[in-house]
């Protein structure tokens, strides 16, 4: 790759520089990579490591650092059983109307607006785990 910017490749006094990722959704994410070099290309710093499997890859530096790490944790997914349900409902309606060929979201929710829930006494809205 050619950039017509400057590139570096970082060492002291103990060996090349490694570098950690930090970005909690790279699949890489926890593991040290030895830096091979830095790129400054128009989108920004680049980052140059050996992989795992000894190829080289190339990454935002951004990826690397830890005070650019999203501050919320990670856990399963939750979402509620009666969105997915909703959700299941819409598409369905779609699939059919763009099977007529009449597939339209004003029509879905103009229904929506005139139909009435039906209230079967259980007001909970329990997540449900993905």
């Amino acid at each position: 790759m050619f950039s017509p910017h400057p590139s570096s490749q970082k060492h002291n006094a103990h060996g090349p520089e490694v570098v950690k990722i930090d970005y909690p959704f790279h699949p890489l994410h926890g593991q040290s990579l030895r830096v091979e070099r830095r790129a400054k290309l128009s989108k920004g710093e680049y980052i140059f490591c050996e992989l795992p499997d000894g190829t080289i890859g190339g990454f935002p530096s951004w990826i690397a650092d830890p005070t650019k790490s999203p501050t919320f944790t990670v856990g399963p997914p939750l979402t509620s059983a009666v969105a997915l349900a909703e959700l299941r409902k819409l598409l369905d309606s779609l699939h059919s109307n763009s099977q007529r060929g009449t597939a339209s979201l004003k029509e879905m929710r103009r229904e929506d607006t005139n139909a009435t829930k039906e209230n079967t006494g259980d007001d909970t809205d329990e997540p449900a785990v993905l």
